[in-house]
């Protein structure tokens, strides 16, 4: 399986936010970098067998995507 316009080596980013409205506070944490299809069978057989949240999105998940992460940047962000 492919993604549109997904070429190895091809930069790609991934966000991830969360808040704590009983703390009156988040945080954002943005990786970027070169990415890569995972394709090691073993590295795959580790992956399926992780437990992970359910994603919000529908639609099928069976495809891998490794970042190698040339910059990450995030703030933590809180009401004083």
């Amino acid at each position: 399986m492919s993604l549109p316009g997904m070429e190895p080596g091809r930069s790609s980013s991934f966000q991830i936010d969360n808040s704590r409205t009983d703390r009156s506070e988040g945080w954002s944490v943005l990786v970027s970098g070169p990415s890569s299809h995972v394709l090691d069978p073993d590295m795959l057989t580790d992956l399926w067998g992780q437990t992970m949240a359910e994603p919000w999105a529908g639609g099928k998940r069976n495809l891998f995507i490794r970042i190698h992460a040339a910059t990450v940047t995030g703030r933590h962000v809180h009401l004083a």
